[in-house]
């Protein structure tokens, strides 16, 4: 268990609790890392992380992230039987590490993937490091703010988590840029057919360029025309993409946007790229791998 350390602090109380209050765990240390060597955690059974320091702070004041559960029997078979092949394979160490990481992230054990990317760091390989630590980083688990329920019409009575937000780019000279950008999102429930129509979502998608037009002047715009773009159709149980036309710094931009939804979960991607260049790969294309990936 890891935590930043705090300013002023000299030392931390940490406690492991359950959903019921009840504790499992409590010492003290003057590090910001320590082992858990309480009671057997149980699984089916979810849990907080508490450290207090000696100067009043607390992390149980309103901040996200810190609840935890163990792996089931079998997921936990797969991530050591995985694990173990990647560690006795031929792969380099970078390799080694990337697929470790990207292995741990996919059944959210953020802070084992972040711990290798940091070992990885300090191999010498701290680009690729530091791109794939700031990805993993900008997983965010929070609900929309009232404002942002009242801008993208959510009914006040649908859970809507927002989840990964990934982002990548290449650029090759000055005139060749593409920007890959994406995210998801966890509903409490499905919603109606009204909610996740394409027309309905086609107005989000105008509403949110007018937004974008007003904040970036003279830097990124958009034209509100927005044509449907061909090759969504059966991705996921509903799907629609667009391509939007814009200008970045006065360069001509096209923008493909592709949106699904399987069950509660909903993915957006979006490529960016100039208008004198051929994207490598298409938005659509990209989000029917990502629903090949996500269960029903």
């Amino acid at each position: 268990m890891r935590w930043n350390p705090v300013s002023g602090a000299s030392g931390y109380r940490v406690t492991v609790e359950d959903d019921l209050g009840d504790i499992w765990w409590e010492t003290e240390t003057a590090g910001t890392e320590i082992s858990y060597n309480g009671k057997p955690l149980e699984r089916g059974k979810n849990y907080i992380l508490i450290v207090e320091t000696d100067n009043g702070a607390a992390s149980d004041e309103g901040l996200p992230g810190l609840g935890f559960s163990l792996l089931n029997a079998d997921d936990a078979h797969q991530v050591n039987a995985v694990a173990n092949l990647l560690k006795e394979g031929e792969l380099t160490e970078e390799a080694e590490a990337l697929q470790l990481a990207h292995l741990y992230t996919g059944y959210k054990l953020r802070a084992e993937a972040i711990a290798t990317l940091e070992a990885l760091a300090e191999t010498g390989a701290k680009n690729i490091a530091d791109r794939e630590l700031a990805l993993l980083k900008n997983y965010i688990d929070r609900q929309p703010t009232e404002e942002e329920r009242r801008e993208h019409g959510i009914p006040d009575d649908l859970e809507v988590t927002l989840n990964n937000i990934f982002m990548f780019g290449d650029a090759k000279g000055v005139n060749h840029m593409e920007l890959l950008i994406g995210g998801t999102m966890l509903l409490s429930e499905e919603p109606t057919p009204e909610v996740f129509s394409v027309e309905n979502l086609r107005q989000k998608i105008v509403g949110l360029l007018e937004k974008v037009n007003s904040l970036t002047p003279g830097l990124m715009s958009f034209l509100k025309d927005v044509e449907e773009l061909d090759g969504a159709n059966n991705i996921g149980d509903e799907s629609a993409a667009w391509k939007l036309q814009g200008k970045l710094i006065g360069f001509p931009l096209l923008l493909d946007l592709a949106i699904f939804r399987n069950g509660k979960i909903v993915v957006f991607t979006g490529m960016a790229y100039f208008d004198n260049t051929v994207n490598t790969v298409e938005a659509t294309e990209i989000a029917r791998l990502l629903e090949s990936r996500i269960p029903r």
